[in-house]
This record gives C-alpha cells, sequence and structure tokens, in this order.
C-alpha cells in the first residue's frame, strides 16, 4: 500500500470574519453588478464572494493601492467569474 503524505495547512495571514450585529441576507446576484470599492485583503474577501454568487464584479481601486493578493486575482486568466477593475478610487 502506497502512502501518499499529509501536509499542514499553511496559516493563513487573513483574519476570519468577526461576529455580525445582523444576520447576511442572501440575494440572487448571477449576472448582476457589484461594485466593491478599494483592493484591501478585505477587498479581495468580498470580491471573491460576490463572484462566487454569480456576480460580475467591478472593483474600484487606484493602481498602487491594490494589495498583491487582490492583484494576483486580476491577472490570473483562471478566473472562475467576471471581475473588472477600474483604475482610480471610488
Amino acid at each position: 500500500m502506497h502512502t501518499v503524505p499529509r501536509t499542514l495547512p499553511r496559516k493563513r495571514d487573513v483574519a476570519p470574519i468577526a461576529a455580525l450585529s445582523r444576520l447576511p441576507v442572501f440575494f440572487n446576484l448571477h449576472g448582476k453588478v457589484a461594485v466593491v470599492a478599494g483592493g484591501s485583503d478585505a477587498a479581495l474577501w468580498k470580491v471573491q464572494l460576490l463572484g462566487a454568487a454569480g456576480a460580475r464584479v467591478r472593483l474600484f481601486a487606484p493602481h498602487d493601492g491594490v494589495a498583491q493578493a487582490c492583484r494576483c486575482l486580476l491577472d490570473s486568466p483562471r478566473k472562475s467569474f467576471s471581475i473588472e477593475h477600474i483604475p482610480r478610487s471610488w
């Protein structure tokens, strides 16, 4: 029997979601435009969440204000959703 070595998950730099004061509301976003302002790691999380829900995401952030992880997503040819970067402040 061949044993596949197990690897431990990497420590993530992103903090978990804090407690919510309100229950999120769920909308059908498939094909709708969603706007995210800023290019921080928090914005990246929102972009991914909206994209996974089927939204066409428009990210408003200056070129120098886009975090590296967010830049990687924008440059990736293997995105599973539509994202447009508008290179200016909201």
